[in-house]
């Protein structure tokens, strides 16, 4: 996971941004290590050729002269570009990052153009309009008077002048995104040879001795780089110095990460407490929705621990290189760990009797499912950490095959065997319902058989030698499972607010449209986030994006979703307003007539 994704879950607050800083994060740690091995590259590779070197030298020299104005675009220096373009993608040695840098520039001229296809847009429409006002064209064999003909000549010389730079914008445009659309195709061309490229297999015990020791090499300069922070006057000065900030960070970290989530639970509980048969905190009906706020610090203080830890070892100046490293991967690793651990506990709850939880039969089976979902939390912050010093020692594609296929396994045991008790859970559902397995029940014996399968086909493929197929399996499973019982989550506590806000029973609400609509609503926004897991490049989601920017054309007619979106704010205000009119006359004006009833209804009926 890159600086930039840590930086960025630093800064988030609540929980949603916080899985999906974790899953999108995650998400690309697939292409980290192309992405690192393309940094550690050099400058310039014989194997490559001359002409794939100009082209990716000269990936940042135009789209500063693209300026405003079909005019004003330096179309020499697009060709450049463009053909440079074309030249890497027919040697096809480029590497993935200088491919996507050419990429990045093209994706900038795009845009240039895109702009000047919109020049002239008045000046053309008053010209066709003009044009349009002589009427049509005189047929063959026949004649217009010569000043018309005159002025219908010199409209379209116009005409055409004005279209020149537009038409040229277009061409350009479609130069553009057809380059685009082959980087996309050759990046995901390799994305796949890589996923099902055997490699060595961890199970040869040759390989192991040089694994161990890469590791242990790592630790122990990191050790050293440590004890070299005190190796002169003036860094034990400036230790001595930073102490009383750093161990003011530190004792914070302890009590955040050792008590926070016990403070939380135990705030939870009071929440749960009645006196006198009426809730605690304002009113059972808000329950539900007060404690899924307050569990959210269950993560949200131990995280912030991690972060105050992290900060008490940079006060205190004693991390080297290697040291800087596996503390910057912390903040990851306790996002990962602890907010698995907080969806353990909601989704296996202790009770049984939580608004999402999954299981409700067997307190062991219940303990041993948050046992799991934290180990798999664990594990996905631990593989990321490994990704990250793998990256700076440049460890070789065997040692990372045996340091990562511990970790494999064991995530697969632990998903294998919560897909083995929500499965044994829907089948006692199925026995004790009168009516048979629901819907609810029968989709979650599909999840458990998903997750099974995941757990046993993943560390299977790893032991073979498919380590990246089954890194991108295991992982992506687990993150989905989270995102769904994220989504549950956050639909109990729609549920919960429904409830509030219209004054209404929890099982009214359950059965309200609204709380569906939103938890639909937060599916959908999940989609880009669950594509992320799955593999897909944040380019191929900005592509997909701009795509639909443009819109569909049917005929002569472009339908942009703006355009959708035009409609359905229209078609809501007039709905809303003949709502308003019929209340109105219902109520207020009709009953004041002398119509009968049915007469009253019938121009209701009619207003709408």
């Amino acid at each position: 996971m890159s600086p930039l994704m840590r930086r960025a879950a630093a800064a988030a607050v609540l929980f949603v941004a916080l899985v999906l800083g974790a899953a999108s994060g995650w998400a690309q740690q697939s292409d980290a290590g192309t992405v690192r091995e393309a940094q550690t590259e050099p400058a310039a590779d014989p194997a490559v050729g001359p002409g794939v070197e100009a082209t990716l030298a000269g990936a940042g020299e135009a789209s500063d002269g693209g300026a405003t104005g079909a005019a004003a675009v330096d179309y020499t220096a697009w060709d450049k570009v463009a053909k440079r373009a074309e030249q890497a993608l027919e040697a096809g040695r480029a590497s993935d990052q200088a491919l996507q840098t050419l990429r990045d520039e093209l994706v900038g001229w795009r845009e240039v153009f895109t702009k000047a296809r919109a020049e002239n847009e008045v000046q053309i429409k008053t010209l066709e309009t003009q044009i349009k006002t002589l009427g049509p064209e005189p047929a063959d064999g026949e004649s217009e008077p010569a000043a018309i003909a005159q002025t219908r000549a010199l409209l379209n010389t116009q005409l055409e002048e004005a279209q020149a730079p537009v038409k040229a914008a277009e061409l350009a445009l479609a130069r553009g995104n057809a380059l685009i659309a082959q980087i996309d195709t050759t990046l995901r061309t390799r994305q796949t040879n890589a996923l099902f490229a055997l490699g060595p297999t961890p199970l040869n015990p040759a390989i192991w001795p040089k694994a161990v020791e890469d590791l242990f090499t790592t630790f122990r300069l990191a050790w050293s780089g440590v004890k070299s922070t005190f190796g002169s006057d003036a860094q034990r000065a400036e230790f001595w110095q930073n102490l009383p900030v750093a161990l003011l960070f530190g004792v914070a970290a302890l009590v955040l990460i050792l008590r926070g989530r016990a403070w939380v639970m135990r705030a939870g509980r009071r929440l749960g407490q009645t006196r006198g048969g009426r809730a605690v905190a304002g009113g059972a009906r808000g329950a539900g929705a007060w404690r899924f706020l307050l569990s959210l610090g269950q993560f949200a203080l131990p995280l912030a621990g991690v972060y105050a830890l992290v900060e008490a070892l940079h006060h205190a100046g004693i991390l080297g290189l290697r040291a800087q490293v596996i503390a910057d991967g912390l903040p990851a690793l306790g996002l990962s760990f602890f907010t698995a651990r907080w969806l353990g506990s909601a989704v296996f709850a202790a009770d049984g009797h939580h608004s999402w939880a999954l299981l409700h039969h067997g307190p062991r089976a219940r303990v041993e499912g948050r046992f799991h979902v934290a180990t798999l939390g664990f594990l996905i912050g631990l593989n990321g950490l490994l990704t990250d010093i793998a990256a700076y020692e440049t460890y070789s594609q065997t040692t990372r095959v045996v340091l990562g296929f511990p970790i494999i396994l064991i995530a697969g045991i632990s998903l294998f065997r919560i897909g083995q008790l929500l499965r044994a859970d829907a089948r006692m559902r199925s026995r004790d319902s009168e009516a048979g397995a629901s819907f609810l029940v029968r989709t979650l014996g599909w999840i458990a058989l998903a997750l099974m399968l995941a757990g046993a086909a993943g560390p299977l493929a790893a032991a073979v030698g498919y380590t990246k197929l089954a890194d991108s399996s295991v992982f992506p499973t687990v993150l989905t499972a989270g995102l769904v019982a994220t989504l549950l989550g956050l639909h109990g506590f729609f549920v919960s607010l429904y409830g509030v806000l219209f004054k209404t029973s929890e099982a009214n609400a359950r059965e309200a449209l609204l709380p569906v609509l939103a938890s639909f609503v937060v599916a959908l926004l999940m989609l880009p986030v669950l594509a992320l897991i799955w593999g897909a490049r944040v380019s191929d989601l900005t592509e997909l994006w701009t795509r639909l920017g443009e819109g569909v054309q049917i005929g002569d007619t472009v339908i942009a979703p703006a355009n959708l979106l035009t409609l359905a704010i229209v078609f809501a205000i007039g709905f809303g307003a003949t709502r308003l009119v019929q209340g109105t006359l219902k109520s207020t004006v009709l009953p004041k007539t002398r119509l009968d009833i049915g007469g009253q209804n019938a121009i209701t009926a009619g207003v709408g």
